[in-house]
C-alpha cells in the first residue's frame, strides 16, 4: 500500500520505510517502559517535580517522499 500511495519502488518501501517504521515503534515502545513520567527533583525547602504529559490534539503536514516514517515519527511518541 504503501509503494501504491506514494509511487516508490517496492523495494526501496520494503528496504526502508516500513523495517525504519517498525523501529521507531519498537523504539517509543521501550522507552515508555523505561521512562519516568512523574520525576521528583532535590531542592532544598521545596516540593518540586517534572510531570510529563501529552501534547493534546495536534495537526500534521507530511511531505510526499516518507508518509509512513514520519507519521510514525509523531504520533508515536505523543503520551511522552
Amino acid at each position: 500500500m504503501e509503494s501504491l500511495h506514494v509511487g516508490k519502488a517496492i523495494t526501496a518501501t520494503e528496504g526502508f520505510d516500513i523495517p525504519f517504521g517498525v523501529a521507531c515503534l519498537r523504539y517509543f515502545a521501550d522507552l515508555m517502559q523505561n521512562l519516568a513520567l512523574d520525576v521528583p527533583h532535590a531542592l532544598p525547602r521545596m516540593e518540586a517535580r517534572t510531570h510529563r504529559v501529552a501534547y493534546g490534539v495536534c495537526g500534521f503536514i507530511f511531505p510526499w517522499n516518507f508518509p509512513f516514517d514520519l507519521l510514525l515519527w509523531n504520533i508515536v511518541p505523543e503520551p511522552i
